[in-house]
């Protein structure tokens, strides 16, 4: 009888739910899709596999990703006085934050940076930024 602990099996990371977790059942599908089907398909299919890895790997970094980023995109709008991206808008439109440019446009990059890792892992930024 072999022991429950040396099952093949993922550990378990978030009892009650099986491993795998949503991230890696992601990851397989969006694989699945990329690696076998769209290398023997055309045409329209071609491209629509495409999308579909492509977005199952973009659900798949927001999974694992997504709430620190929001905890981040939070805690920097805490730090510059504003509850909410609209009010921080609002605030620029009207020129009140005009005297801590670059305070509020790095902010506003790294958030925008912690976006693209998710959306498009892929995308460099200039060295110069």
């Amino acid at each position: 009888m072999t022991d429950a602990n040396d099952s093949a099996l993922p550990e378990r990371t978030s009892p009650p739910l099986d491993a795998p977790d949503a991230a890696a059942l992601i990851d397989a599908v969006a694989a699945w899709l990329h690696d076998d089907l769209l290398p023997r398909s055309q045409g329209a299919d071609r491209w629509t596999l495409r999308i579909a890895a492509n977005a199952l790997g973009v659900a798949a970094r927001e999974v694992v990703a997504g709430p620190a980023a929001v905890e981040a995109h939070a805690a920097r709008l805490a730090a510059l006085g504003y509850d909410t991206e609209r009010a921080l808008c609002a605030a620029i439109r009207e020129g009140i934050e005009d005297d801590r440019f670059h305070e509020v446009l790095d902010a506003v990059a790294a958030s925008v940076a912690d976006g693209l890792a998710i959306a498009n892992p892929t995308y460099r930024q200039p060295s110069n930024a």
